[in-house]
């Protein structure tokens, strides 16, 4: 059954998303987000260049994107970093899991 998993902000975010083996379906991003980076792991502290499975670097401002992963899995946990260019701007980035 899929989850959702949404995450509002403004700077710079960390979030768990998932703390265990999670199967990543698809991700929707909205605002003016500069930098999405998905990590294998399960704790935010944990996040590091070694355990980075994706990374994005556009201008997510045009409009809302979906990018579709179709079952990619993530054995220790799921953790995204999403990085905007200012604090003035805000980002939306709604995350399916299973």
């Amino acid at each position: 059954m899929s989850q959702f998993h949404l995450i509002d902000g403004t700077g710079t975010s960390t979030t768990l998303v998932a703390d265990k083996t999670a199967m990543l379906n698809s991700l929707t991003v909205g605002g003016l987000l500069t930098t999405l980076e998905l990590h294998d792991c399960s704790a935010v502290a944990d996040v590091a260049a070694g355990n980075l499975v994706f990374k994005m670097e556009t201008d997510f401002s045009a409009a809302s994107m979906q990018y579709v992963f179709e079952g990619t899995m993530f054995l220790k946990g799921l953790v995204v970093k999403a990085t905007v260019a200012d604090a003035t701007h805000t980002y939306q980035v709604n995350v399916e899991w299973e």
